[in-house]
């Protein structure tokens, strides 16, 4: 029992110089409506087919104009990728290897992380063929790949932190972005527009970097206090578009 205790005393330091944090992005003023998406006449003209399985998910309001996403009850902003920065990397569990969805004509979903060195997987969970191309920046082409429908397709390994644009050639309304990552402290905000990080250390002062597709940046500092739990509150005012 003796040697239990350095043990028992070590472990109770280590969990108490961890703490959670809490960043919540909410909408300032009217609620933006969404509209339904637009088919564009030539994706009517070369597949009438495609164009009426689309118009039906527009008639069943699942394909909304995704641009900006606000719960009408919480106000949360949905889709802010959110990042830590300042903790040492290897005291975290990474995120699970990505996967993007084709469904009801939009891709699900619009917003995620994935961990530099895996593999993305793109399904295609419609009745029609989809396209997904993945650019990264100055618009490089990293993928470019036909997803039939009810397949699914393993694209390149990302290698690389930072923000690839996903779209769809077929559909050109269809968009989402991936984040690669290296950080085990990341999260992207859903109807409350919440993100919750557990288990940071805290022995240093960490930054937190925010983006949204159509917002741009945002940026916070902060020191937390071992075994405990804060929250941060931000508005779509915070950011800005660079």
């Amino acid at each position: 029992m003796a040697r239990l205790l350095p043990c028992l005393l070590l472990l109770a330091a280590v969990a108490a110089a961890q703490a959670d944090l809490k960043v919540r992005v909410t909408w300032k003023g009217p609620v933006p409506t969404r509209k339904p998406v637009a088919i564009p006449n030539v994706v009517k003209q070369r597949s009438p087919a495609d164009a009426a399985f689309c118009q039906k998910c527009i008639d069943e309001k699942t394909l909304l104009d995704e641009r900006i996403v606000v719960d009408e009850k919480t106000r949360g902003l949905r889709d802010v990728a959110v990042m830590l920065e300042g903790p040492a990397p290897g005291k975290g569990a990474l995120p699970l290897p990505g996967t993007l969805d084709n469904r009801k004509c939009r891709f699900y979903p619009r917003v995620q992380f994935v961990p530099v060195g895996k593999k993305l997987t793109v399904k295609n969970s419609d009745t029609i063929t989809h396209n997904a191309r993945i650019l990264g920046r100055g618009r490089r082409q990293f993928w470019n790949g036909i997803i039939p429908a009810g397949k699914a397709v393993q694209t390149y390994t990302i290698a690389v932190g930072g923000t690839y644009h996903v779209v769809c050639d077929v559909h050109p309304w269809m968009e989402a972005w991936l984040v690669g990552t290296k950080s085990p402290w990341v999260g992207v905000s859903q109807g409350d527009g919440t993100v919750a990080l557990k288990n940071i250390p805290t022995a240093d002062e960490v930054t937190v970097h925010l983006w949204h597709p159509a917002l741009g940046r945002a940026r916070l500092k902060t020191r937390l206090e071992p075994g405990k739990e804060f929250l941060k509150n931000l508005t779509q005012k915070d950011f800005r578009k660079r």
